[in-house]
């Protein structure tokens, strides 16, 4: 455990109760200092086995619970910056419902400095937690093209099919009725699509081997039989960044499967 780790663990003295509850026995209890509640420490209820384990967090009166806890012998974990760690046996019972009252003993200490080395890989724009994580942390790795929102902008192009026309090895055709494929050069194999069926302007066994380009509209694949006009109909003022993975040795892990290109559209108005 770090230094910074073992300073930021709160606890306490605890007064176990027991009182009778229906159905399945729970654990719930108040973590409270001498000012008041203590609010957001990390309450964890462990177990003798690795799949035995909840974890919840104080809220503001300082209250916290776990349901449905099987009978049996229990760790109760809590940590809070400022506070000292606290750990004690629990055993839970059939029928009963275990109370706790716990009292944290505050630790004041003064914190390292904190340096930051370099500046994370999603830009401050986006927050501290971001579905833009994503998006910047496959452009790093450097396999595909990727547009940001300034790419997108300084160039000149309205629609996401004007914009493919730019990628190299792109073949980009447009049909009435508001649909277009896209297709790449190194996806010159086809691709057995039974997964998802065909993609094509026809559902013929021709069609089933046209090479397979994934769609993905922040992070969430799109039904093969939206693809066309779903490419048709984006324009870029709706989108906020684009990756766009032409062949099978581009294509990150999140898009392995049948498809040998893939196409992760992330919009200005989504999620998050």
């Amino acid at each position: 455990m770090s230094r910074l780790g073992a300073l930021a663990l709160p606890i306490i003295h605890t007064v176990g109760l027991a009182a009778q509850a229906p159905g399945a026995p729970g654990v719930r209890g108040l973590v409270a200092d001498a000012s008041g509640p203590v609010t957001g420490a990390e309450v964890r209820l462990v177990g003798d086995t690795r799949d035995r384990l909840f974890v919840t967090a104080t809220d503001s009166l300082g209250a916290f619970e776990f349901r449905r806890v099987m009978p049996g012998v229990w760790t109760l974990v809590v940590r809070r910056i400022g506070y000292r760690i606290h750990t004690q046996a629990l055993v839970v019972r059939d029928g009963v419902s275990s109370v706790v009252q716990i009292h944290p003993d505050p630790v004041p200490r003064s914190l390292d400095t904190v340096t930051v080395a370099r500046e994370g890989l999603t830009p401050a724009r986006y927050g501290p937690i971001s579905r833009m994580d994503e998006f910047y942390r496959r452009r790093a790795r450097g396999r595909g093209r990727f547009f940001t929102r300034e790419d997108l902008e300084a160039s000149g192009r309205t629609m996401l099919t004007d914009l493919l026309r730019l990628v190299p090895g792109a073949r980009v055709k447009t049909f009435p009725g508001n649909v277009a494929e896209v297709a790449f050069a190194r996806c010159s194999s086809p691709v057995n699509l039974s997964a998802s069926g065909p993609v094509g302007r026809g559902a013929s066994s021709a069609a089933s081997r046209v090479p397979l380009v994934a769609l993905y509209l922040n992070g969430i694949r799109i039904d093969s039989a939206s693809v066309r006009q779903t490419i048709a109909e984006l324009a870029l003022s709706e989108i906020e960044a684009l990756e766009v993975y032409r062949g099978v040795s581009e294509l990150p892990l999140e898009a392995m499967g049948n498809a040998c290109a893939a196409i992760f559209v992330w919009t200005r108005f989504g999620p998050g």
